[in-house]
C-alpha cells in the first residue's frame, strides 16, 4: 500500500509537471511571437530611418546645386549692376531693380 501511495504521488507530480511544462511552452510561444512582432517593427523603423537619411542626402545634394546656381546668377546680376531686392514679406522670390 505504501508503494501504491508513492506511485500515486509520483503520478500526480508528473501530471503537475506536465501541466507546468505545457504552460511554459504556451508562454514561450507567446514570447516568441511578441519578439517576432517587435523584430519586424524594429526592421520597419530602421527601413524608415534609412529612407529618411537617403531623402535627406538627396535634398542636400539638390540644395547644393541650387545654391551654386543661385550664387552664379547673383554674381552675374552683380556683374550687370542689377541687385536683387527681397520683398517686404520675406518671400523667397526676388524683385529686380537696376542698381544706381
Amino acid at each position: 500500500e505504501d508503494k501504491e501511495k508513492q506511485f500515486d504521488k509520483i503520478q500526480l507530480r508528473l501530471k503537475e509537471l506536465r501541466h507546468e511544462m505545457n504552460q511554459a511552452r504556451a508562454e514561450a510561444k507567446v514570447v516568441r511571437e511578441e519578439n517576432q512582432a517587435l523584430k519586424k517593427a524594429l526592421e520597419n523603423k530602421i527601413e524608415r530611418v534609412l529612407n529618411v537619411e537617403r531623402d535627406l542626402k538627396d535634398a542636400r545634394e539638390k540644395y547644393a546645386v541650387l545654391e551654386k546656381d543661385y550664387l552664379a546668377v547673383k554674381k552675374s546680376l552683380n556683374d550687370a549692376a542689377i541687385t536683387p531686392k527681397r520683398h517686404e514679406d520675406n518671400e523667397s522670390s526676388f524683385q529686380m531693380s537696376k542698381g544706381k
